[in-house]
């Protein structure tokens, strides 16, 4: 099946990690353990996630005794983007529709490539105005972002009104 982005694990670990983050607020100092253990993901993998948000800028390290991470800027003003370009490098618009380990061969005359091209940089585009806050946001203050990726998204029982999202300001 194609892939319209093709997101590394790493980069899945990072949008949970960083929502785990933003969650907390700026300034927040979050042991890696913690991180680990609320989102369910693996300790020693994480550090690396955290190497490449760090080397990116995304993150800060508190050392000392009460050691951890924090975001080195307001959630508001992290996009997915930056999130994504962390972790994968910027996103490749020139690989080839049906073989994704390669470049298109013909992007001007590919029927699939000028097809498929235009919906990639929409997906980028949205990632880019997409900021860490819209995405807690998004799943409420409620639920946090655990809810992310552990829980499924619920429809309200027939007949009854879904509730409101309640939006971070």
């Amino acid at each position: 099946m194609l892939r319209l982005l093709n997101l590394s694990r790493e980069c899945e670990y990072a949008f949970r990690a960083m929502a785990c983050l933003a969650e907390r607020g700026e300034g927040t100092v979050v042991p890696l353990r913690t991180i680990a253990r609320e989102q369910r993901l693996p300790e020693s993998y994480l550090y690396k996630v955290f190497y490449d948000l760090k080397k990116s800028g995304l993150v800060r390290v508190q050392r000392g005794a009460s050691r951890g991470f924090l975001l080195a800027k307001g959630p508001e003003r992290i996009t997915l983007l930056d999130i994504v370009t962390a972790c994968d490098g910027p996103i490749d618009t020139g690989h080839c529709v049906l073989d994704s380990g390669r470049p298109c061969d013909f992007p001007t005359s590919c029927p699939l490539h000028c097809g498929w091209d235009p919906l990639i940089r929409e997906a980028e585009s949205t990632l880019s105005k997409t900021t860490l806050c819209d995405l807690v946001g998004f799943f409420g203050e409620e639920t946090g972002s655990r809810a992310i990726i552990e829980q499924k998204t619920k429809l309200p029982a027939k007949g009854r009104k879904a509730k409101p999202v309640p939006r971070l300001t």
